[in-house]
């Protein structure tokens, strides 16, 4: 907004003949998927044609998802019934053809909907785990190919082939070791140290809610570890929070987003469930990670889950 309101009048939605000639380009796969009301359709590409089929039936679907979803929340050490669940649940969304060419494929580009935008693709498995199997000797789809995720076919389009590319960084921070402060996070400041290793830029240990407003409009990466919050009932409850120097918490909503212009090349949200967020149907997912998306980011890198402070140090 207010750019959103002229999108039909500036842009013509392409077809598959569109769709294609950008995979192709660059001998990527696809597959997007829709949610129904009783089953599940996906429409895939594999260099060669797409195919249209249906899934299986949203309770077939629903049970394997829960069953992954449970294991990984949950961090439960239950390698067998994840497995049976994580290759169960490969089989159905995908054809055993377009698994087994995935290795000629240079990304494969995903569009979930529903219930599997809150499913990791990497973890499933791709060949069925063998007795002596365990989570550090599956074979993931993570390392059939790069994999990347995109709300819409139009938005993938829009961002081109082109690797991220910025010389600079922009890292926020929630560090302060004000006696105000009850909820630092010490591995922000770690994190940020570790990127001043390798990247120039300007680095806000202690930043505002300000310091994210004024840099949205930067061509530099931006690198964000503060708290972040989400609301599944709300389609404006997700949030970035920072404090101000009396530690009071003041928070960025995903709706005051939506208003802004960003022009990064790569925004990495450091924070707790930014990939998360109410679920409308047609729409997807409405969490930080879709808002800044949506403001002009080229790239998004997010989190389903709560992250823990010093793991997300080694991780992001």
């Amino acid at each position: 907004y207010p750019q959103f309101s002229n999108i039909d009048l500036q842009n013509n939605l392409g077809g598959l003949d569109q769709l294609s000639r950008f995979l192709s380009s660059s001998s990527s796969y696809y597959a997007e998927f829709f949610w129904g009301a009783n089953s599940i359709y996906c429409m895939s590409y594999d260099g060669d044609d797409f195919v249209v089929k249906k899934v299986a039936d949203v309770n077939q679907v629903g049970s394997e998802l829960a069953t992954v979803l449970g294991i990984l929340t949950a961090n439960k050490q239950q390698p067998e019934l994840f497995s049976a669940s994580a290759f169960k649940l490969s089989s159905m969304l995908f054809n055993n053809a377009f698994l087994d060419h995935l290795e000629f494929a240079q990304v494969l580009y995903l569009v979930p909907d529903g219930p599997l935008s809150f499913l990791p693709f990497e973890v499933l498995l791709t060949a069925e785990p063998g007795s002596s199997d365990g989570f550090d000797t599956f074979k993931y789809l993570l390392f059939a190919a790069p994999i990347a995720y995109s709300f819409s076919s139009q938005l993938m389009i829009a961002s081109g082939h082109e690797r991220v590319s910025a010389e600079e960084v922009v890292g926020l921070g929630y560090y302060n070791l004000s006696k105000t402060r009850t909820n630092n996070l010490p591995g922000s400041k770690k994190e940020l140290d570790l990127i001043r290793r390798y990247w120039e830029g300007e680095f806000v240990y202690d930043a505002s809610r300000d310091d994210l407003l004024k840099n949205l409009n930067t061509n530099k990466i931006l690198h964000v570890a503060v708290h972040g919050g989400t609301d599944t009932l709300s389609i404006f409850g997700s949030y970035l929070s920072f404090a101000n120097k009396e530690g009071r918490e003041l928070k960025v909503y995903s709706n005051q987003l939506h208003n802004e212009k960003t022009n990064s090349p790569l925004v990495v949200l450091s924070a707790c469930q930014s990939g998360f967020g109410k679920s409308v149907k047609g729409e997807g997912i409405l969490s930080l990670g879709r808002a800044f998306r949506l403001s002009g980011a080229r790239a998004v890198i997010q989190s389903l889950w709560r992250t823990d402070d010093d793991a997300s140090v080694e991780i992001m």
